[in-house]
């Protein structure tokens, strides 16, 4: 059975700091959750700054939102740091 093709959706937040990981995340709020059918079981390519294009999961924060992982690569790669605006898509 092919999989079904779910239009992108594209949003703007922060890069905040993990603290428990000593990482660093993008959150996925939880109208964009619900979009990619409310739950933490999917995988998506995930654009940040129309330069940097990856495949990740969302990671359950609390509350109906989600997260990625950014790993300190990324950031290097996309020239951004703690607090920045993203645009997510």
């Amino acid at each position: 059975m092919p999989e079904k093709k779910i239009k992108p959706i594209t949003y703007k937040n922060k890069v905040y700091k993990l603290e428990h990981l000593n990482g660093n995340y993008i959150e996925v709020p939880p109208d964009v959750v619900e979009h990619f059918g409310g739950t933490f079981k999917v995988r998506v390519m995930c654009t940040l700054n129309d330069k940097l294009t990856f495949q990740t999961g969302f990671v359950a924060l609390g509350n109906g939102s989600g997260y990625i992982n950014l790993s300190a690569a990324r950031m290097k790669k996309l020239g951004v740091k703690l607090n920045d605006t993203v645009t997510v898509i």
